[in-house]
């Protein structure tokens, strides 16, 4: 179910964008800001909260506490975020720049990465938020397809070439789940 979900949501985006010309910024810019609050609300609301919560302090006073080694994680996983955006050019958000008449590898590999990390915790989830967690991906996934499809073919790219790339891109979380 979890592959499914994951594969369906790249396959509905590529749907969208052909039936019924989801690829007009305008358009995308909605879909883009409700992921992206669906998201956030979850990870702050839920995730956080709860990852915080299940640490306890039983370690010796002289090492740091879990809080501190959890806080570090989550730090560097924003900064992760940030490294990956610069690979991808910010297409995850909806940013598209129609420059180059040629594929843009590394913006491909930073989206294949950051789908391939996000859902790595979808198989180990063993709490309530599981199914949300799933959710959340797979809604993220939509406009990310919508636009990387849309910039594949915009640049020129065969329509063989462009759909192989997205079925790389759709595979990519089920990969990492």
């Amino acid at each position: 179910m979890i592959y499914a979900a994951l594969i369906l949501s790249v396959v509905a985006g590529a749907i969208a964008f052909m039936g019924f010309k989801l690829g007009e910024p305008g358009k995308i810019k909605l879909i883009t800001a409700f992921t992206g609050a669906y998201l956030m609300a979850l990870t702050c609301l839920h995730l956080l909260p709860e990852v915080f919560a299940g640490s306890h302090d039983h370690l010796a006073e002289t090492q740091p506490p879990d809080t501190v080694i959890l806080g570090a994680f989550v730090l560097l996983g924003f900064f992760l975020q940030i490294v990956l955006e610069n690979f991808s050019g910010g297409i995850e958000h909806g940013h598209v720049h129609h420059t180059r008449e040629t594929v843009p590898f590394a913006m491909i590999a930073g989206l294949c990465l950051h789908a391939f990390l996000e859902a790595m915790p979808l198989t180990h989830v063993t709490h309530a938020h599981g199914p949300h967690l799933l959710v959340g991906i797979a809604v993220h996934k939509f406009p990310v397809s919508i636009v990387l499809l849309g910039m594949l073919l915009h640049n020129r790219s065969a329509q063989k070439r462009a759909y192989g790339l997205l079925a790389m891109f759709a595979l990519m979380a089920p990969i990492g789940a």
